[in-house]
């Protein structure tokens, strides 16, 4: 598995994963947040040239690196949850700058969980389902400005359709560093269907995807989250090596839930009180 790497410690040699990573794996639908009060220091810093952190050897079996979900970066015309608006976004990626956030690939979260690998202080990873064309438009820009990049789940039925990303506008983002990962085909409820569609929406996404892209797929995004012991032994069948859900805590990634890593969804109708409650570290680094 190669993962780069800006450390001068040598990576693992690539080897099978010795464990079963479906122990601890059950059918899980998206949590209600409750949104709590607490104080944020309003983020007023303007974004500077990211200094080279010190990273650190983490894992394996578990490391502390949340990860969020984004669906839309936009102004949404019936005032959906599945909206953020480009300021919130850009909040919360400045307070994220501000509080010393790296954002991470999932290959190299994947590689700290299996073997042990250097991550950055406060890790995360920033990840987007669908292939929306306002990722590009606006989340795209607004995280190059703070240093950040992300992982785009995209459909490969979608790849092009109107109000969807096109293959010359992920590959700019590729060449930038953000990493591409499967939402499936179609965008359908996995539980729903049976073997023969199952495997096209793992396999056929997985295949189109690599060829039309010229990337690996390491990761499956669970459309509606939904999904089952069973759903996750064919994701890892199909070739991934991972697996992102809707579960939003605890903020650890551990090898028991390598194919339900837990992940927060933002809220576009909550505030930057809740998206901060979700943040393991708070504050300025010392």
């Amino acid at each position: 598995m190669q993962v780069p790497a800006p450390q001068v410690q040598s990576k693992p040699p690539a080897r099978q994963i010795p464990y079963d990573p479906f122990v601890a794996v059950t059918h899980t639908a998206p949590l209600e947040v409750t949104e709590t009060a607490s104080q944020v220091p309003e983020p007023t810093s303007t974004a500077a040239p990211v200094p080279t952190p010190a990273w650190v050897t983490r894992g394996p079996d578990s490391v502390e690196v949340p990860i969020l979900l984004y669906h839309r970066i936009g102004v949404s015309p019936i005032n959906s949850r599945y909206y953020v608006s480009p300021d919130k976004f850009e909040e919360q990626m400045r307070l994220l700058r501000q509080w010393g956030y790296h954002s991470i690939s999932m290959e190299l979260l994947v590689e700290a969980i299996v073997y042990g690998a250097p991550l950055p202080p406060r890790p995360i990873v920033i990840t987007f389902d669908d292939g929306n064309r306002d990722t590009y438009d606006t989340a795209f820009p607004i995280m190059r400005e703070y240093g950040y990049t992300g992982v785009l789940y995209i459909i490969g039925k979608y790849m092009g359709a109107p109000f969807y990303m096109d293959k010359t506008e992920i590959l700019e983002m590729v060449g930038s560093g953000w990493e591409i990962g499967s939402h499936g085909m179609t965008h359908q409820d996995l539980l729903l269907l049976e073997e023969e569609g199952q495997q096209y929406e793992l396999r056929e996404s997985r295949r189109f995807l690599k060829d039309e892209l010229g990337v690996t797929i390491l990761s499956f995004s669970y459309p509606y989250g939904s999904m089952d012991a069973g759903l996750a032994r064919s994701v890892s069948d199909a070739g991934y090596l991972a697996a992102v859900g809707t579960i939003s805590s605890p903020t650890i990634q551990d090898a028991d839930h390598l194919f339900h890593m837990r992940r927060k969804e933002i809220d576009g109708q909550q505030g930057l009180d809740s998206f901060s409650n979700f943040l393991p570290w708070q504050g300025e680094e010392d």
